[in-house]
């Protein structure tokens, strides 16, 4: 476990089992505190709710689905060019926004919030994985910088990005569902 080949796939890892959660929660936790939701964040709500037409788990499976790709791509072309800023910076990313989304918005909601239990889980192994890599890498001050503006720079484009497509996606399976009715 002394190497970043294999450090790098907790990346993926760390992530799909922080979305099950999240998966399997989130389309209860929207329709239990529909009211609430609104209420606490009139503009922009979490999950892609504001974007979302008609509330559905495929929908958000599609992109929890399409961060997988791409923090396993990630991981992938880490390995292989043996350069791992990229990678460094989407971990620290995921991990800032365990912290900021998950854990502190559970406070702010004064509630569960989907993903606020493997967050506080995870959170800890990924410190570790973040702390063996650095003990690998040898970054300085400068590269973890830079690092944690690539993280925040990347999950600020991949989220909006992701929920305004799964309002796409939402219109998309509800036109379908609609077309495929079977008597």
């Amino acid at each position: 476990m002394d190497t970043m080949a294999f450090l790098v796939w907790f990346l993926p890892v760390i992530f799909i089992i922080h979305d099950f959660e999240e998966i399997l929660m989130a389309e209860i936790w929207g329709k239990s505190y529909r009211m609430k939701i609104k209420r606490i964040f009139p503009k922009r709500r979490p999950f892609g709710l504001a974007e979302i037409k008609a509330w559905q788990t495929p929908t958000f499976s599609i992109g929890v689905a399409i961060e997988f790709l791409i923090f396993s791509a990630i991981s992938f072309f880490s390995v292989l060019f043996q350069n791992y800023l990229l990678w460094y910076g989407a971990f620290l990313g995921m991990l800032i926004h365990m912290v900021f989304l998950h854990i502190l918005g559970c406070f702010w909601f004064k509630g569960y919030v989907p993903g606020v239990t493997t967050s506080v889980i995870l959170l800890l192994l990924g410190i570790w994985v973040l702390a063996l890599a650095q003990n690998i890498l040898q970054y300085g001050w400068g590269e973890i910088l830079i690092a944690v503006l690539i993280g925040v720079l990347l999950l600020a484009i991949m989220i909006p990005s992701l929920h305004k497509l799964m309002g796409v996606l939402s219109g998309w399976l509800n036109h379908y569902a609609l077309e495929q009715k079977i008597d």
